[in-house]
């Protein structure tokens, strides 16, 4: 049987362990065949954890323990959105650091994906213009459309909404009380081509720019972007199709044309770009019971 024993409480801390050698009793030492007992019954150690907002079911993911490379990433993912809520001022400096060592005829936009306060913003704005940054996206949080008209009316570089616009009623909200300079539309989020249009021309019909972003789409929804932001007449700040580039595969059959840094548009049939079955068969993922 397990030998009974009673932790005493310490004089010198109140808890009943202690960091001082000989402060505390000691807890009897088992013998073999109590160590074999406790052997084999040993608490289970706790499973995996995938960081939220992860793609799959919330659950552990079979990789994490196996995958050293993945718990990095993850790592280096949560640290990264840290920084940017705690380090307000080193973001702003290497931002303009990196505007510095561009050629005078590029320019830089700073998305903050609304990780500061109306206080940070409205010190950090001024910082950026001075840095020479032409714009900054999304500041402060998608439901603060208040204080997203207060920053937009004071800032002297473009204000841009992005995740704070996600229906019509709300794009018609910012367009008509001018609380940004600049919307960014996205297929994907604003629900297909016809949609992303809509949103696109109540911008301009409230005097709002334009800009067309990505969500890291393959080539098929790449393509389709391409196919909607190349008929819109104003595209102030152009757009932003760079996914294929940032995969190692792709569902498509052929890939995208990109040409002295723009995305050629493709002029195939339907968005120009033609679904792979095998590789889409290759990449679908599998639930498991």
């Amino acid at each position: 049987m397990r030998p009974a024993w009673t932790p005493k409480t310490c004089s010198a801390s109140g808890s009943a362990s202690c960091s001082n050698a000989g402060c505390c009793p000691r807890r009897p030492r088992r013998g073999r065949e109590d160590r074999a007992h406790h052997k084999h019954h040993r608490r289970p150690a706790p499973a995996a954890c995938a960081p939220a907002g992860d793609d799959h079911d919330g659950g552990p993911h079979p990789g994490d323990r196996a995958n050293p490379h993945r718990r990095g990433r993850d790592r280096a993912e949560r640290a990264a959105r840290e920084d940017r809520h705690r380090h307000p001022r080193a973001n702003v400096q290497r931002a303009t650091a990196i505007r510095d060592a561009l050629p005078e005829a590029a320019t830089v936009r700073v998305d903050v994906n609304q990780a500061w306060d109306e206080a940070t913003a409205r010190w950090a704005i001024p910082a950026l213009h001075a840095g020479s940054i032409a714009v900054v996206e999304q500041p402060v949080h998608a439901a603060s459309i208040d204080a997203m008209r207060r920053l937009t009316r004071a800032s002297p570089i473009t204000v841009m909404a992005d995740e704070a616009v996600t229906t019509p009623q709300e794009a018609m909200a910012y367009a008509s009380t001018h609380a940004c300079d600049a919307l960014s539309i996205k297929v994907t989020r604003h629900g297909g081509l016809m949609r992303t249009a809509q949103f696109a021309h109540m911008a301009s019909a409230g005097g709002l720019a334009i800009f067309g972003g990505t969500m890291i789409e393959g080539a098929i929804g790449t393509a389709a972007s391409a196919q909607l932001y190349s008929t819109l007449p104003d595209l102030q700040w152009g757009c932003q199709l760079f996914g294929p580039q940032l995969l190692v595969d792709d569902v498509a059959i052929s890939a995208l044309r990109y040409d002295d840094f723009a995305l050629c548009v493709p002029d195939g049939p339907g968005f120009g770009a033609t679904l792979d079955p095998e590789k889409l068969a290759y990449h679908q993922r599998r639930q498991t019971a």
